[in-house]
């Protein structure tokens, strides 16, 4: 091996080495960006019969952010074939300053769609872990079959950040 068969091999190290920094500076960029996304509000859904009324359900919906920015719950729908749904009660001040939830069941004003403008809260730091994460809960009746897969819902950024 000669003078120039050395230097075209630390030639080709020196291009291997640099192809790979490249390579793994882009993968780390990837991970950073997939870590920099907001994560999507969460909904928990129970469902429980309704006692006094046959063939309704009252589902009760936990809305949950784990960002620190406001978001806003617009709609709740069910892809459930002819299932309808309907807000489970009004809210009336009560006298005291207060608000107490009124329980007018109509079922005329049950549709394949509720829509709404419920705010969910910012994720703040949390001091204690008795702290539960900002939530936003709702009760609904929905008559006909549906599980918690068929129940959804549109929401939407505050500061009107694309989802």
């Amino acid at each position: 091996m000669d003078k120039g068969d050395i230097a075209i091999l630390i030639a080709v190290m020196s291009a291997c080495f640099t192809a790979y920094q490249a390579w793994e500076q882009r993968r780390l960029r990837q991970n950073d960006d997939q870590k920099m996304k907001r994560k999507p509000l969460a909904m928990e859904v129970t469902l429980s019969p309704v006692r006094d009324r046959p063939g309704w359900t009252c589902a009760e919906l936990v809305f949950r952010n784990t960002e620190p920015h406001t978001a806003e719950v617009t709609r709740i729908w069910t892809t459930g074939r002819y299932a309808r749904l309907m807000v489970r009660g009004k809210s009336r001040p009560d006298g005291f300053g207060g608000a107490e939830l009124v329980d007018d069941f109509d079922p005329a004003n049950a549709g394949q769609s509720i829509d709404m403008h419920k705010t969910v809260g910012p994720d703040v730091e949390i001091e204690s872990k008795l702290q539960l994460r900002p939530t936003v809960l709702m009760q609904c009746y929905i008559h006909g079959q549906v599980t918690r897969q068929q129940i959804k819902f549109d929401w939407r950024w505050k500061d009107d950040t694309p989802i």
